[in-house]
């Protein structure tokens, strides 16, 4: 079974869009093994009502059994960071 890491997005965010697309790419690290990405687009009527019952406050963000994960860009390596762990 799969873990599964439901990335935040919207279309208004800006970062949003670049990461996004190197995820879909594979250009992606985590620390949760075989983890799986879900994108959750908050602009959508499910996504919002999604991130009011989690208490999310900005996107991009993610988030792994109901712990939010440190999400970044390392420009150096092109890749995007997920970390979730401690």
């Amino acid at each position: 079974m799969p873990n599964v890491v439901r990335v935040y997005v919207g279309t208004g965010c800006g970062p949003c869009g670049p990461i996004k697309a190197m995820i879909n790419n594979g250009q992606v690290e985590s620390d949760i093994p075989d983890a799986e990405i879900e994108f959750v687009d908050v602009t959508t009527e499910e996504g919002f009502a999604e991130i009011e019952k989690e208490g999310l406050e900005k996107v991009p963000s993610a988030k792994f059994e109901g712990q939010f994960c440190k999400l970044e860009i390392d420009k150096e390596r092109s890749v995007v960071v997920i970390s979730c762990g401690e």
